[in-house]
């Protein structure tokens, strides 16, 4: 699908949806790249997690906006950007289409805030492209994840018919974006509707089941975690105490590992601080993002 019809497609799709998040799409080597832009001054860049997208900034972008550029991008494949990409979904793929944002916005460097996924995406820019690199907030990263794929898993990749449809009935359904909102979050009764119903809204765009399935091939969670150590920009690490998804063993370590970094630990938390605590969130990060632009 070429770039002109799907960002009409995904502008439609939005018109008839009630959740309010919508940017604008930048062309990126051919391909459609969503992105939410707001604020003005030093640009920070917001990295979402997996099956998450851009839309999980939504308490922190207004808020962080006062004072800088926030730009949240949905990375290739995820969100509202384009399906069947024509570039990898490898992480390190992933940390290479942010410079090229970046690039196409006229942005030399910027502080890079990632969550989970994001935060993996976010220690690989550091590692690509370090001096267009500001700071790193990263926020329970999967850095230290060496994901192995379990034998269904290998077996479903290899049925090129019978996969996606299994993904649009399993995978991509409101279900099971109850179920893993649900499971990320320690005070399970704060996930709200609209929250579930922005979170499921993209799997409903063609060519998701088949996106997952390049994802979960492609996608290789933990390839750079013995390079950590080689990241000297400044560094704030913050997690959830109760994270079920990324244990807070593996920021403790990755503490341990970063030099010039500091890690900040929400009690009562799971695995979406900036969701689950955005006040506490915003008071831990605003002051570091100062810090950074310091001159």
């Amino acid at each position: 699908m070429s770039f002109e019809r799907f960002a009409l497609s995904v502008r439609q799709l939005m018109g008839r949806q009630p959740v309010d998040w919508f940017g604008e799409f930048a062309r990126i080597n051919g391909e459609a790249v969503h992105y939410v832009d707001l604020g003005c001054g030093a640009p920070v860049l917001l990295i979402h997690g997996f099956f998450a997208w851009s839309f999980t900034w939504r308490e922190n972008l207004p808020v962080l906006a006062r004072e800088f550029r926030c730009l949240a991008p949905d990375l290739r494949g995820w969100g509202l950007s384009q399906r069947h990409p024509k570039g990898q979904i490898s992480l390190g793929a992933q940390a290479d289409l942010l410079a090229g944002l970046m690039d196409h916005l006229g942005l030399k460097r910027a502080v890079l805030v990632g969550h989970s996924m994001g935060g993996e995406v976010a220690l690989r820019f550091a590692l690509h492209h370090p001096d267009r690199l500001q700071g790193l907030v990263l926020v329970a990263p999967s850095a230290l994840v060496r994901r192995r794929r379990m034998a269904a898993e290998r077996y479903l990749l290899r049925l090129p018919i019978i996969a996606p449809l299994f993904v649009r009935g399993a995978v991509l359904n409101r279900r099971f974006a109850v179920r893993s909102l649900r499971g990320g979050y320690f005070h399970q009764e704060r996930v709200t509707d609209d929250a579930i119903s922005g979170y499921h809204l993209p799997a409903r765009l063609s060519g998701s089941a088949r996106t997952f399935l390049a994802v979960l091939r492609d996608a290789d969670f933990g390839a750079a975690a013995a390079r950590i150590h080689q990241v000297q920009h400044r560094t704030l690490i913050i997690w959830g105490e109760n994270d079920p998804w990324v244990p807070l063993a593996h920021g403790e370590r990755l503490t341990a590992e970063l030099p010039n970094s500091r890690l900040v630990v929400f009690p009562e938390c799971g695995h979406l601080p900036h969701e689950e605590y955005p006040e506490r969130f915003h008071e831990e990060v605003l002051p570091f993002l100062r810090s950074l632009w310091e001159r």
